[in-house]
């Protein structure tokens, strides 16, 4: 079930950031599931994802995130992951800079019946600030 649970992190990783795949998020995002640290409070569901996914795209629209490294333990997986991406778009006060940047995080995911259930996220969102100057 490890395996498995991991593969799910994955593909949510290389098809909802690196591909833009929405149909994804639906698919691997459970109706109920709880996303935090990724805003002032948690996310409830893929409808209430979407927006925040939508704004990270629009802002860096070659986002490519590469995950380095899965720990498993029952129904949960980290993973170590890193970015790059050059921002194109308005992001938090900032116009476009054109400017690629870098960053790492980690997300902790819940897996139940294959769909991520809570997921809690922590990236260098102050690194990349500084890097956009």
């Amino acid at each position: 079930m490890a395996k498995e649970n991991a593969t799910v992190v994955a593909r949510w990783f290389e098809e909802v950031w690196n591909q833009g795949k929405v149909s994804t998020i639906n698919e691997l995002m459970a109706k109920d599931g709880l996303a935090y640290g990724l805003g002032a409070g948690p996310i409830h569901g893929p409808k209430g994802f979407l927006p925040f996914f939508q704004q990270i795209k629009s802002a860096f629209p070659d986002v490519n995130i590469k995950c380095e490294q899965f720990v498993t333990e029952g129904d949960l997986v980290a993973t170590r992951w890193s970015a790059t991406m050059t921002h194109g778009g308005h992001f938090l006060g900032k116009e476009s800079t054109g400017k690629q940047v870098k960053t790492d995080g980690m997300s902790i995911c819940r897996i139940r019946d294959g769909q991520i259930l809570e997921s809690w996220n922590n990236w260098d969102l102050h690194g990349v600030m500084q890097q956009l100057g």
